[in-house]
Parts: structure tokens; sequence; C-alpha cells
């Protein structure tokens, strides 16, 4: 049953291969592995807890790239709400499916209306 689950084709394409080769494991490893340490509810939870953590990895790497903590928390040019509402663009605009560099030029954008106080 648990190998019937992995083989299926989002698993396969959402979950093992794209684990498998940044273990550099082929997706048959990865697959004994899976049914070795996950019991059923794990494994069947293991596909939506996948597409959390991408959608949340995508939003802490746009973070980073855009330097909101060294902006906000460390030389405090943007308030907490101003970085909460910049992050709340980003998860809109991920929503809305926009390229990862789209993300960070219109997060650019916002930073700087911020700084340059024509957004408030």
């Amino acid at each position: 049953m648990k190998r019937r689950i992995l083989m299926s084709y989002r698993y396969q394409e959402d979950v093992v291969k794209p684990i498998a080769k940044f273990l550099g494991i082929s997706p048959e490893e990865l697959t004994e592995i899976l049914i070795r340490r996950l019991d059923m509810a794990g494994l069947e939870a293991l596909h939506p807890r996948m597409m959390q953590a991408n959608r949340e990895c995508l939003e802490k790497r746009i973070e980073l790239e855009l330097n909101l903590c060294t902006l906000s928390d460390f030389l405090s040019l943007l308030s907490s709400e101003e970085k909460e509402k910049i992050r709340e663009e980003i998860g809109r605009m991920i929503d809305e499916g926009r390229s990862y560099k789209e993300i960070i030029e219109e997060g650019k954008k916002m930073i700087l209306k911020i700084l340059r106080g024509e957004r408030r």
C-alpha cells in the first residue's frame, strides 16, 4: 500500500524525485527509505507537507534576497509593520503564480517606495 502511494504520479513528481535529486540518490532508493521510515499516516501527509514546505521555503528565500531582516531588524529602516506588509504582498504574489524574478523586482520596488516615503 505504501509503495502504491509513493509510486503515484503526484508523489513521484512533487515529493520523491525532487528529494532524491537533492540527496543525490535514485528515486527507488528514496522510496525504500520512505517506506521504512514513515507509517501510513506520515506517508499520506507527506505530499501536503511538501507543498507547504515548498511555499514557506520560497517565502524565506525571497525575504533573504530582499534583505528584509537586515533592513527591518538590524538597520531599522523598515518598521515591523512595513516588513509584514511586504511579506503579505509576497505571499499574494506567490499565490498568483508570479515568477521568482518578478516577485524580487516588485519587492525591491515596494521597499524603495517605503524608504523614499512614497508609501506608508
